[in-house]
């Protein structure tokens, strides 16, 4: 489990912890380079860049070129380590064994990591594992908050405007939290965004406008306001309630980090 965020006078994280011990997984394909990328700006120590050789599932596809493809799939590896490396020299890299979704969550456990970073999509060339599928599994079952990196406008000031989706809970005053302290250390605009729509428990916004006064109201159902939102930020923070597995799906947090434009971190 990691380890707790450090809290202000009110309670509430300062965010920056969230971005102390940072895993991202990489694969050498254009989504998790953006990935990397995006870690390494948020970053306030060392990023721990890690690529996954599934030997198994290339020993079941390759059969008599199994030998050839395996060196295939290590080649793909180094080379995505190198490159993320590029983008980053004093990262940290390592070369694993396993099941993408496997190991980076059991990393990401074992690492005492603060934010797993992974790209939308994409996938090894040789090995055929798609990385989308990937991101399901990290949203659902991962121990801390998580990054969906999708491209942005320029990674060099990224992020330049943050959405955060606020209804008054904990959870979204947390992600607060996070997204303030990004706007501050990385002088982004950040826009606290609050939907009165929808079929569910409508938010209070006059508590929500305690929490933020500079609250956006959108009258849209949660995912269409965040996901229009998304279209004009690079960023878009949310809360979750810490569900898993199954009981995450169709979870507002959930659907906005697969539908958004931007790219979505997941505050737990």
């Amino acid at each position: 489990m990691s380890p707790s965020p450090r809290s202000n006078r009110d309670g509430l994280s300062d965010g920056s912890q969230v971005f102390d011990r940072i895993l991202c997984g990489v694969d050498g394909s254009n989504q998790a380079m953006q990935a990397a990328r995006q870690a390494t700006r948020l970053a306030v120590g060392p990023v721990l860049f890690v690529a996954c050789v599934d030997v198994m599932t290339a020993r079941r596809a390759g059969g008599a070129l199994v030998g050839q493809l395996l060196e295939h799939v290590h080649a793909e590896a180094a080379d995505a380590l190198s490159q993320a490396k590029a983008i980053a020299p004093d990262s940290i890299t390592r070369n694993v064994s396993g099941r993408p979704a496997t190991m980076l969550l059991r990393m990401a456990g074992s690492e005492a990591t603060t934010l797993l970073a992974i790209g939308s999509s994409g996938g090894s060339r040789a090995a055929g594992a798609v990385f989308g599928s990937v991101a399901t599994a990290v949203l659902h079952e991962a121990p801390c908050p998580v990054l969906i990196a999708r491209p942005a406008t320029s990674t060099d000031v990224f992020p330049r405007r943050v959405i955060v989706g606020v209804d008054g809970s904990a959870q979204s005053a947390e992600a607060l939290a996070v997204g303030r302290e990004l706007g501050g250390r990385l002088d982004a605009e950040v826009q606290p965004l609050v939907s009165t729509g929808g079929r569910g428990r409508r938010p209070d916004v006059d508590l929500v406008r305690q929490l933020a006064g500079d609250v956006k109201v959108d009258g849209a159902a949660p995912v269409t306001a965040l996901c229009d939102a998304a279209s004009n930020a690079d960023l878009v923070v949310l809360g979750s309630r810490g569900l898993r597995g199954l009981r995450a799906l169709g979870s507002v947090s959930e659907r906005v980090a697969h539908k958004a434009t931007s790219s979505v971190l997941m505050v737990r």
